[in-house]
């Protein structure tokens, strides 16, 4: 796919991404319109269907989408595919 026809689709992605404050985003991400900017963003939506604060530009969804971090299959979107990290002491 190239960005031509990634940004005329606008897919909806799934997978895993980290934010800023390093923590791990497993699950789906949609196209949103960004009123602060005035363009087309992806953002991660939570478990009950709300838009969070963290996104992305559309430019970086593609450059994650082609190098395998994000996906169209919604199996890379769910949590229960991923090993979870317990920071409890043994």
């Amino acid at each position: 796919m190239t960005y031509f026809e990634f940004i005329k689709e606008k897919p909806t992605l799934y997978g895993s991404t980290t934010d800023q404050n390093y923590k791990q985003r497993i699950g789906t991400y949609q196209p949103c319109f960004n009123k602060y900017t005035n363009t087309m963003c992806y953002f991660f939506m939570a478990k009950n269907g709300r838009k969070t604060q963290y996104g992305f530009t559309l430019k970086r969804a593609f450059h994650l989408f082609r190098f395998g971090k994000l996906s169209t299959n919604p199996e890379k979107g769910n949590p229960d595919n991923y090993i979870s990290y317990d920071k409890s002491p043994p």
